[in-house]
């Protein structure tokens, strides 16, 4: 799902829906998310098809990929595209009131709302945990690049007293939230290139870094590790260990060594 807020006020929505329906308000979403919405059974398909073709080259056995492939649309077959949304942009003002900040890397649309002197985080911060993050393969504007980037973009505002994230704890200094997420992500980043002395697939590094995980925590431990990877891979710390197989197979599995 998308994570741009739904706006809720007391006026007449053209959208047939049935949470636009009971409150009567517009939805608001972001460009970036409007297809997600507006569209949503394409999004279903496309994206089970780039999670596959992840997966495959994380190096994800087959059974498990098919498992792994059910779960992830289980619950999308309950939801249905909404045929009218309001678009949000970087820098508007909702109302006059309410400026959105748009901070992709947890999903494309992700967007923090700045009310006064309180910050409507979503799932961009959170008090206790990290957000989920994906390789951009899969979804584009994903990506612990993204996010990061983003982190900054929050770091950088003004008299924020108060941050709600979408759940767990109020978060009273941001910026000090902010450095605690970046540490994390260094950590993580420093790990994955020590494990990366020899060669691994995602998958392997998943299940090295995360251990052993149950039911859908082993999609999201093995995309965790996949965001992390790909930043590295991309910024020229890691390679590819096994090219002579990737250069020759239709659907090789790849395999990072560091640099």
């Amino acid at each position: 799902m998308p994570c741009s807020f739904l706006t809720a006020t007391w006026t007449t929505s053209a959208a047939s829906h049935p949470l636009a329906d009971r409150l009567r308000a517009p939805i608001f979403v972001h460009e970036l998310d409007r297809r997600i919405l507006t569209n949503f059974e394409e999004r279903v398909v496309v994206a089970s098809k780039a999670l596959e073709a992840f997966l495959v080259q994380a190096g994800v056995k087959p059974e498990l990929r098919t498992t792994l492939r059910e779960m992830y649309l289980f619950a999308k077959t309950f939801i249905r595209s909404v045929p009218q949304v309001e678009v949000m942009e970087e820098g508007d003002f909702l109302f006059d009131t309410i400026r959105v900040i748009h901070t992709p890397g947890h999903c494309p649309g992700q967007v923090c709302l700045l009310v006064d002197d309180v910050l409507l985080a979503g799932d961009h911060v959170l008090a206790r945990t990290t957000p989920h993050l994906a390789p951009e393969k899969i979804t584009a504007y994903t990506g612990l690049g993204h996010y990061l980037e983003s982190l900054d973009k929050i770091a950088a505002l003004q008299d924020v007293r108060l941050v709600l994230g979408g759940h767990e704890a109020p978060i009273e200094d941001v910026s000090a939230r902010v450095e605690a997420i970046r540490r994390s992500h260094r950590r993580k980043l420093e790990r994955f290139l020590e494990l990366c002395r020899e060669p691994r697939t995602v998958a392997e590094l998943s299940m090295a870094h995360y251990g052993r995980r149950e039911g859908y925590d082993i999609l999201l431990a093995i995309e965790e590790a996949g965001a992390h990877v790909e930043y590295l891979y991309q910024r020229g710390y890691l390679a590819i260990a096994n090219l002579d197989e990737v250069e020759h197979s239709p659907h090789p599995v790849l395999r990072y060594r560091r640099l």
